[in-house]
């Protein structure tokens, strides 16, 4: 079965890091499958500690929008199912470019953050 074109764009495995506002840096790899299935894992690097996280969900893209739906987190404080929304400012074979929406999920403020990829 032939995946969607727009998911399409997004298969394999890409990697992704930032900064929060409050200092905390954070770092990820995706792997995303044809149906738009996911499986991450995030490493947040606060001041005294670090954390680590593997979450699976769905991507979707609707009107240029990357919907992301969060159904498993191995965080047992997580509220699930968790979407998250993001302009998707551009896409190619080598990067993603995303414009994260505020929201009360994540400690974030609206920023582009830049997604490499890693392999097909």
């Amino acid at each position: 079965m032939k995946p969607p074109a727009e998911i399409a764009k997004l298969l394999g495995t890409w990697e992704v890091a930032g900064r929060h506002p409050g200092g905390s840096s954070f770092r990820s790899t995706i792997n995303i499958d044809e149906r738009g299935g996911y499986v991450a894992h995030v490493v947040v690097d606060f001041k005294t500690d670090t954390r680590t996280a593997d979450m699976e969900g769905r991507f979707q893209i609707i009107d240029g929008v990357l919907v992301d739906t969060t159904t498993k987190d191995s965080n047992p404080a997580a509220r699930l199912p968790r979407t998250i929304r993001s302009r998707i400012v551009r896409i190619d074979s080598r990067e993603m470019v995303i414009h994260w929406e505020p929201n009360e999920e994540m400690d974030v403020t609206a920023r582009d953050v830049v997604f490499r990829r890693v392999e097909k």
